[in-house]
């Protein structure tokens, strides 16, 4: 019984250190994100989407192709293929 409650009050210990504040900072980031690509891409914004993505940004197009970015400028190139 001892050990069940002294394991118990180093988990409850253990979870308030860590900042809850972190954690939705961290979700608050994604939703802004998800939010600003979807804009993007629905827009067919390729210069948005492009400032979007990292430098080494990979994308498997609906028919199974595995594209690798060279960089943001062919990043803007490959999105603006769509723009009409």
């Amino acid at each position: 019984m001892w050990r069940r409650t002294a394991l118990a009050a180093m988990l409850i210990s253990a979870l308030s250190i860590i900042p809850r504040r972190a954690l939705v900072g961290d979700e608050t980031g994604v939703r802004d994100f998800v939010t600003r690509w979807n804009a993007a891409y629905t827009g067919l914004n390729a210069k948005a989407l492009a400032a979007l993505e990292t430098q080494d940004f990979e994308l498997i197009d609906r028919y199974g192709h595995w594209i690798k970015s060279e960089g943001p400028e062919f990043n803007e190139r490959l999105w603006a293929i769509w723009e009409p």
